[in-house]
């Protein structure tokens, strides 16, 4: 910004504002808490961190998550977060993911209420921010699935698009270590929405150590028309016989018209 003055010697003053616009709370990761690798024995964790660039004092007030799957516990922050986001205060969470978790993809949220006001679009300060960061991964255990609709990285079946008049089926195959000696078999199926199939018989070809299972993920036809995809996807839970895989999981995208 240029300012005219009426001075001869300086009849212009350039004005500079200079300044950094940031995020009032940051995540550190800013949204995925990814899990490398999942230990079969022990526990599994994982850290991320809560900071501010702008408030001091920054804390948890409460924290919300699934006790069955994962242990949190507050810890300092570390040199690397201060560092990255500038940090005035904050705090880590170190995550412990249970051992025995089901087979597959997982995602699992973890909901921060902190003891300092968020601010709204107004600018005013009003109740408690609140973050989500979600804790993601894959368990693979004893289990190996195939298949040209399985998505190994993300954990997902696409079975795509389709007439719900006709349905669905689509094939994987499952390697299974240390089977157990009557077969793997599936004990109960629980599926979202309720109407998704999934089957399971051996498989005669020969896989050495591993016993092999053709698996069969079904839309029957006829079934209610839907789109299950990225924000919605359809959730297919198994419980089976094995001893360290006693729950298995897939999550499945489609769009039946």
């Amino acid at each position: 910004m240029d300012l005219r003055t009426n001075d001869p010697d300086q009849k212009t003053i350039q004005l500079k504002i200079v300044g950094m616009a940031v995020k009032r709370f940051m995540l550190m990761p800013e949204l995925d808490w990814p899990v490398s690798k999942v230990s079969e024995t022990e526990p599994t964790v994982v850290t991320g961190y809560v900071t501010s660039a702008i408030v001091n004092g920054l804390a948890p007030m409460k924290l919300e998550y699934d006790e069955s799957r994962m242990d949190v516990k507050v810890v300092p922050l570390s040199e690397q977060a201060v560092e990255a986001t500038r940090a005035r205060s904050g705090f880590g969470l170190e995550v412990s993911l249970k051992p025995g978790m089901p087979i597959g993809a997982f995602q699992f949220p973890l909901k921060v209420i902190t003891n300092t006001p968020d601010r709204g679009i107004d600018g005013e300060l009003g109740d408690p921010a609140v973050l989500t960061a979600n804790i993601v991964g894959r368990r693979d255990g004893p289990f190996r699935i195939l298949g040209a609709a399985y998505l190994v990285r993300e954990g997902i079946v696409v079975m795509d698009s389709f007439s719900a008049n006709d349905g669905k089926t689509v094939p994987l195959t499952i390697l299974v270590r240390d089977a157990p000696e009557e077969g793997l078999k599936f004990t109960e199926v629980d599926s979202d929405p309720a109407y998704l199939t999934a089957t399971i018989e051996p498989d005669a070809k020969d896989s050495g150590v591993a016993k092999r299972y053709k698996v069969q993920l079904a839309f029957p036809p006829g079934s209610p028309r839907a789109i299950r995809r990225d924000a919605n996807p359809a959730l297919i839970k198994i419980k089976t016989n094995h001893a360290t895989a006693p729950e298995l999981e897939f999550r499945v995208h489609f769009t039946a018209y």
